[in-house]
């Protein structure tokens, strides 16, 4: 089965990541699978262009505020700063567009930029009457377009095809792909299965899986490295106005993992821990900690509710892209947040959800990554001026 990423699919590691956006746990098991099954990576052309545009804007906008800050310093100090090192940013845009058709060593992905089979007409259509993925508003058609690529390419390839976006022009309430869009591939003939994640779509075709239990797992994840994993990406992390000063892990637990084989000895693990921190939160403005989710691929961020920015976008205050982070609620009062004189220092003893990946290959552990962290959970020990 080939397979087609969204723009979104790998924007969110690229940004958090730069040049190892390849290396996340479920990209390598991705290639695997592909390597495996003698598939091929299609890069939609629309897909590699866009990529690359939007990186040029995040690495631009990176530079002018690492500029701005080095100003801010200098004008505060005696000692002559060094500039900020010099980045050629159509350096790095080539780089990226290199590795997007190289992602691993000795695998190469597929490009497909033939627009033939795209009709003016049905993306004008589409946009007029509303017709998925095009929106209510009758916008989106950069969507339309792909959607028509996608069916376009499992015409003219003659193989399966899996198509992975986390674009909800795309799903309906459940993941799954629309009605009028599933209608489209039914229509065209040809076999197009939708998932949302990569992490989905290496679960859903796995070889084998098998549940593990705690002992299986101790083996190969220490209780060490999860409690520093969780205070590394929630401490400076912001919650809403808030800002986690302090973190303390109090109690680790294992609750469940699944182990999925993806090549002849390559392994995906998922596992799950509860988690019992206590953690110190500064709030200019007593902002109450509320709900919260951690969903980094690896170290994307979503929530519903009050939410973690990992830690450069703290230190910038530039919000994540609206795919990244959903609505934010931000106090127990009515209104959005609640002002007063002095900022606080808030404790709370916090129960959390966190969701662990890693690979096992040659049936040695290659890498752990923090895939999820979800607050369920606080109780309010004690409030102090800051």
């Amino acid at each position: 089965m080939d397979v087609i990423l969204d723009t979104n699919i790998l924007y969110s590691p690229l940004q958090a990541q730069g040049g190892d956006f390849t290396n996340f746990n479920a990209f390598v098991e991705l290639v695997t699978y592909l390597r495996r099954t003698k598939s091929d990576l299609v890069l939609p052309k629309l897909v590699i262009d866009e990529l690359c545009a939007r990186y040029e804007d995040l690495l631009s906008g990176a530079i002018k505020q690492a500029e701005d800050a080095r100003q801010t310093l200098q004008r505060k100090t005696f000692t002559k700063l060094i500039d900020v090192p010099k980045v050629s940013v159509s350096t790095e845009v080539r780089s990226l567009r290199e590795r997007l058709l190289n992602p691993a060593q000795g695998f190469q992905s597929r490009p497909f930029d033939d627009y033939a089979g795209i009709s003016v007409a049905e993306v004008v259509r589409r946009g007029i009457q509303r017709i998925p993925p095009a929106n209510s508003k009758g916008e989106e058609l950069r969507d339309v377009v792909l959607w028509l690529l996608v069916l376009a390419y499992a015409k003219t390839a003659n193989r399966d095809v899996a198509f992975i976006s986390g674009d909800s022009t795309f799903q309906n309430g459940d993941g799954a792909l629309k009605e009028q869009l599933a209608n489209d591939v039914t229509q065209a003939g040809v076999k197009i299965a939708y998932y949302e994640s990569i992490r989905s779509f290496i679960t859903a075709n796995s070889l084998l899986a098998n549940s593990l239990n705690e002992q299986d797992l101790d083996k190969i994840v220490f209780l060490e490295e999860l409690s520093r994993l969780a205070a590394n990406y929630l401490f400076n992390a912001t919650i809403g106005y808030g800002v986690i000063v302090d973190v303390q892990p109090v109690d680790i637990q294992f609750r469940k993992a699944q182990k999925y084989q993806v090549g002849s000895d390559s392994f995906y693990v998922e596992s799950e821990y509860a988690v019992v921190a206590r953690l110190k939160i500064f709030e200019p403005n007593n902002v109450f900690l509320n709900y919260a989710v951690i969903d980094p691929q690896p170290t994307s961020w979503q929530g519903s509710g009050d939410t973690f920015y990992d830690l450069p976008v703290v230190a910038n205050f530039q919000p994540p892209p609206p795919s990244l982070v959903t609505n934010i609620v931000s106090s127990d009062s009515p209104s959005p947040y609640r002002t007063q004189q002095a900022p606080t220092r808030l404790s709370y003893n916090a129960t959390l959800t966190m969701q662990i990946s890693l690979r096992v290959t040659d049936s040695k552990r290659e890498s752990l990554e923090l895939d999820g962290l979800t607050l369920d959970s606080k109780t309010l020990i004690q409030e102090s001026e800051a």
